[in-house]
């Protein structure tokens, strides 16, 4: 077993310099999610004021205060609520809050919920990655090899268990978990050490023991190089096989497993063959695919119990939204390996809409930069391919007399050579300067080629395994990465899309559940259920595929994903308190209060994932819009003339040279991409953005005149 061996006393100063109170015991500090609650409270100031802070310290510590305006207690020391030491002498609260900010900001935010995350009441049992949860490694900036030194090497007794109670050694009894970003070696340390050490294991032991790995990603290269040397396609089925990788592992996809769990048991059974590690490679898996995939629970559960007598390792460089799911189903304390992140290869480039990129993507293309988009729609990755193709033809150099192309894929794409390729050869073929992707490629892909990385989601999870997927070739390979400031429909649309998925588990409830008693409820429950999202409106029955399930064995029996009920709840209420804090900022622009976008906030605490901070320079959207309205204020004043008349043969070229000047600053505004904008329409945007313009129709051409606010009616 392995333990944690860091230990320390530290003077009431040092204590101080800790954000958190439970920050003190551990080795992990300081770490990234206290950066991000850093920079939430920096965007986020909370005015605590005397009667707030007196009702927070009589809640917390369970005493009453005389005076609101003093504080006279003794040192109560450690509390439930977080660490926090009233001096036993007289001073004003506000002399209170100075000196004890940390603690007291604390103390709220685990006992009130409130503080310093868009996930409220996420921590509210403290971090899960602290030294009652997990027995920490701090491994710093090593490869994952040199971080687990020899702790892989078990001790297998008489009868082929692995033996407990080894000093320094892993053991089933204590699942491991190595969280380190892409790059650093995960990969490099099974296939190079643990598999050529279950090799040496077997052959001392005459064992035919083995590794198992769960991995989507090593999976599907395993079906591509097997298609490519039987000269067939992938197959329906393919997900479900258990692939050789080489003579002492196999490899085979979390959904593989429940197809298999029956075998697997029966391989676990016989002591001389079963696996004695079982990698789960990307193991935020059993979370990120939760919303979709009604089975992950059901996989993680079936990896702890199948597997009970093997080392259990997940692996994964976003730990934080897995590791509690992870640790309620193992129901042990872990050994932890955390490995620090390096982000100073990025340089960070933030925007608002990719149309803002167009210009950007096709002039680098020219230069054979080659880019990654995100995009999580895959009918508007296809749009975003052939308006880029487009805007490349009309340019005139693309892409400078190569054949070179824009590619997209989504889910539907594995069957694809282009798509195999990629996989195998971990780069884009040397013709493919842009690859444009829905989530599908998120997930343990890696592109060695890659100079630009476009995302857009709003999960920190995603985003981070994004970014993860473009590796680094070495310390001179830097990238740009594009982050995009989030916007109110969007946001809606995620709150519509959730609201339905509660409703849908209401429903659920009243069929099967126990919420209203046995004698409550009636078979025309469980109907109206099966008749809505079954035989129902397709949107229901799609959805249904994702939140719901089947039992192989007990067809008749719907399931949940009790993952996906949790996370549903989590980012339901951070989506409506974005919406909110959208709204406010939105409000607060309008008034002239401040000169910050809608989303500004959110957007700064998606850049402290990567330890960056927001630069106005570097945001295109307003670097880009103050030029582009710019061009097209000249392009307006350039027509104010009363001597000037656009004539019918020149009207075709104004509208279409309008309408691209106005669309690169306030977007489009018509449905039909190639459709220039008619004299009335031009008017009616002028005068909706409020621009002092208008466009008459004179007996002898149109002409642009000046026009200005009535000073009483201000229209």
């Amino acid at each position: 077993m392995i333990e944690s061996k860091w230990l320390k006393s530290l003077t009431e100063a040092e204590k101080a310099q800790y954000m958190f109170g439970h920050c003190e015991d551990c080795d992990f500090y300081p770490c990234e999610r206290v950066e991000e609650f850093r920079q939430f409270a920096e965007s986020h100031p909370q005015d605590i004021k005397s009667k707030d802070l007196k009702e927070d310290i009589e809640g917390a510590l369970d005493v009453e205060l005389l005076s609101v305006s003093t504080v006279e207690v003794e040192d109560f020391g450690e509390t439930e609520a977080g660490r926090i030491i009233i001096p036993a002498s007289v001073m004003s609260v506000e002399e209170y809050e100075t000196k004890h900010r940390l603690h007291i900001a604390d103390m709220r935010y685990y006992s009130d919920n409130k503080g310093f995350s868009y996930d409220h009441g996420g921590e509210q049992k403290g971090c899960i990655m602290a030294p009652q949860y997990v027995a920490q490694i701090e491994c710093g900036n090593q490869t994952v090899t040199d971080g687990i030194s020899d702790h892989y090497k078990v001790a297998i007794e008489y009868d082929y268990d692995i033996k407990r109670k080894s000093c320094d050694r892993w053991e089933p009894d204590q699942p491991v978990y190595i969280s380190a970003q892409t790059g650093q070696g995960k990969n490099y340390f099974i296939e190079k050490k643990v598999i050529p050490y279950v090799k040496q294991l077997a052959c001392d032991n005459i064992t035919k023991q083995k590794v198992l790995i769960l991995s989507n990603r090593l999976a599907l290269r395993c079906q591509i190089n097997q298609h490519i040397l039987n000269g067939g396609n992938l197959g329906e089925d393919d997900e479900k096989q258990i692939y050789s990788y080489g003579e002492y592992a196999d490899v085979m996809t979390y959904q593989g497993l429940l197809f298999n769990k029956k075998r697997l048991e029966d391989v676990q059974r016989n002591a001389k063959s079963r696996y004695i590690f079982v990698i789960c490679d990307e193991a935020h898996f059993f979370t990120a695919d939760a919303m979709f995939n009604p089975d992950t629970d059901k996989i993680l559960q079936s990896i702890v119990t199948v597997f009970r007598k093997a080392i259990r390792i997940y692996m994964t460089a976003t730990p934080y939204e897995c590791l509690g799911s992870i640790m309620n189903c193992e129901k042990h304390t872990g050994v932890f390996y955390h490995f620090q992140r390096d982000y100073s290869y990025l340089n960070v480039v933030t925007y608002s809409e990719i149309e803002e990129l167009y210009g950007q993507i096709i002039s680098s293309i020219g230069r054979k930069e080659k880019w990654l988009i995100f995009i999580d729609d895959k009918k508007r990755c296809r749009n975003v391919k052939e308006s880029l193709e487009r805007l490349g033809k009309e340019k005139g150099n693309f892409m400078q007399g190569t054949n070179s192309k824009i590619y997209a894929i989504d889910a539907e794409s594995k069957k694809d050579d282009i798509y195999r390729s990629i996989i195998e050869k971990e780069k884009l073929p040397n013709d493919v300067y842009a690859l444009i992707t829905t989530s599908v490629l998120d997930n343990g892909v890696n592109l060695y080629d890659i100079d630009n990385i476009v995302v857009s989601d709003m999960l920190m999870v995603k985003c981070l395994q994004m970014v993860g997927r473009a590796r680094v070739r070495d310390k001179n390979d830097l990238k740009t990465l594009y982050i995009k400031r989030p916007d109110k429909k969007y946001i809606q649309n995620r709150i519509y899309d959730l609201e339905k998925q509660k409703e849908a588990y209401h429903y659920f409830e009243l069929a099967y559940g126990e919420v209203c008693g046995a004698n409550c409820k009636s078979r025309r429950d469980e109907y109206n259920f099966l008749s809505k999202y079954y035989d129902g409106k397709e949107e229901d029955w799609r959805n249904a595929k994702h939140w719901f399930g089947r039992l192989t064995d007990k067809p008749n029996q719907v399931y949940y994903n009790s993952f996906a009920r949790s996370l549903m709840e989590k980012y339901l209420a951070q989506y409506e308190l974005i919406y909110q804090e959208m709204e406010e900022e939105e409000n607060a622009l309008k008034n002239q209060k401040v000169g910050r976008l809608p989303g500004q906030k959110y957007l700064e605490y998606q850049l402290s994932w990567f330890g960056k901070q927001y630069c106005a320079d570097d945001d295109i959207t307003l670097c880009g819009k103050t030029k582009a309205e710019a061009l097209f204020t000249d392009f307006l004043d350039s027509h104010v003339d009363k001597e000037i008349r656009i004539k019918k043969a020149d009207q075709k070229r104004f509208r279409e040279e309008f309408a691209e000047l106005y669309d690169n600053v306030f977007g489009r505004e018509d449905k039909n991409q190639d459709r220039t904008y008619g004299i009335n329409k031009m008017n009616k945007v002028l005068q909706k953005q409020k621009l002092n313009y208008q466009i008459q129709n004179t007996s002898d051409g149109w002409e642009v005149v000046r026009v200005y606010a009535d000073s009483k009616t201000g229209e």
